[in-house]
């Protein structure tokens, strides 16, 4: 019983050992020099499987991003050997000479140093000319064209043409001189290389509004330009270059010239307001003059046969007077002045005494006029 209790207790140590020794044999056989190590089927399945995916990432690479050089499909045709790029206003021309084999092309271009791309051709639509036109591109961009062959086999390696250079507007003029005639000024500058035509502007107040002395569709070349003016105002005329390329302009910077000042007097005031209420006070107002720097204000009580100077080359228009007496009727007379000279007079119309009762309200009386004065 011992003896076969002990011979059963050997045997599965006796396989085991086996075992062992085959696993041993196995292992020994299976790395052997110059044979690979061992591994399962289900991890070469997953190495095939991802050197497929890389294959086809390559591939999705170079037809959205063309890089140059770059490997061709085993028997397409080789890549084209130069891209050249000519450009004429909106419009790039890229051409190559054409490889053996090729059927076809895919030509795409970017504006952004090669970040994107978009097509000229795509693959399916069968370009068959070694040579494309690329419209309505933007002037102010460099563009890079990259092409690559196909045939029925497949593609080549792309090519790209070396970066476009980019349109800039002209230089914007330089001094601007203006100078002052009865009703008119001109205004004339230096002529800018390569511009084509000028914007002419000007403005009466200081910069606050513009009108346009040649819009920038008029077609403006000359350096020059006369433009009708008030006597009375001073100007700032601004002009700016322009090069017209393929139905584009580009505009230089602005250039204003300094003020030109005024050459004559200015006008006279529209109107004078004035109102009364019951009490001494005396209110008037009038409505300010383009090129005036200063205004004298008369007042008469005896019907505009004598007057008394209020203010003399004021810069207010309007105020009141106080202290003036309750039962009389007034004029106000107004002028403008500035270093030409000064305007005609204006004057208000007549404002009498108000009727006011003991511990009555306020009555307020407000006339206006537009008729010119010509006191002295």
């Amino acid at each position: 019983m011992t003896g076969y209790a002990r011979n059963l207790t050997d045997r599965p140590s006796r396989r085991i050992r086996a075992r062992g020794a085959l696993g041993r044999r196995a292992s020994l056989a299976a790395t052997a020099p110059g044979s690979p190590p061992p591994r399962s089927r289900r991890a070469s399945h997953r190495a095939l499987a991802l050197r497929a995916g890389l294959a086809a990432a390559v591939l999705a690479a170079s037809t959205l991003f063309p890089v140059s050089p770059a490997s061709a499909q085993q028997g397409a045709p080789s890549q084209p050997a130069a891209v050249d790029v000519t450009r004429a206003g909106t419009t790039l021309t890229a051409s190559w000479d054409a490889p053996a084999g090729a059927t076809k092309y895919h030509v795409v271009y970017s504006s952004d140093g090669k970040s994107s791309w978009t097509a000229a051709a795509g693959p399916d639509d069968n370009h068959t000319a070694a040579t494309i036109d690329i419209t309505g591109i933007d002037v102010t961009k460099s563009y890079i064209v990259g092409v690559r062959a196909g045939n029925s086999i497949g593609w080549s390696g792309w090519r790209n043409s070396a970066p476009t250079a980019s349109e800039s507007p002209p230089d914007r003029p330089g001094a601007i001189t203006v100078a002052r005639a009865a009703g008119t000024m001109t205004a004339s500058w230096a002529a800018v290389t390569g511009a084509t035509k000028y914007h002419v502007t000007y403005s009466s107040d200081n910069g606050s509004s513009w009108s346009a002395a040649a819009g920038p569709d008029d077609n403006h070349t000359a350096a020059t330009i006369d433009i009708a003016a008030d006597d009375a105002l001073a100007y700032i005329v601004a002009v700016r270059a322009g090069k017209d390329i393929g139905g584009t302009t580009l505009w230089s910077a602005w250039r204003n010239s300094t003020s030109s000042g005024s050459v004559g007097p200015p006008a006279a005031p529209a109107q004078v307001s004035t109102q009364r209420v019951c009490d001494t006070k005396f209110s008037f107002s009038w409505t300010p003059v383009a090129g005036a720097t200063g205004y004298d204000l008369v007042a008469s009580s005896t019907n505009r046969k004598s007057w008394q100077r209020m203010a003399t080359n004021t810069t207010a228009t309007g105020g009141h007077f106080t202290s003036w007496q309750k039962n009389k009727t007034y004029w106000l007379a107004v002028r403008a002045r500035n270093a030409h000279g000064m305007s005609g007079w204006t004057n208000s119309a007549a404002a009498p005494a108000p009727n006011c009762w003991v511990g009555a309200a306020a009555n307020p009386k407000a006339t206006t006029s537009t008729t010119h004065g010509t006191s002295g």
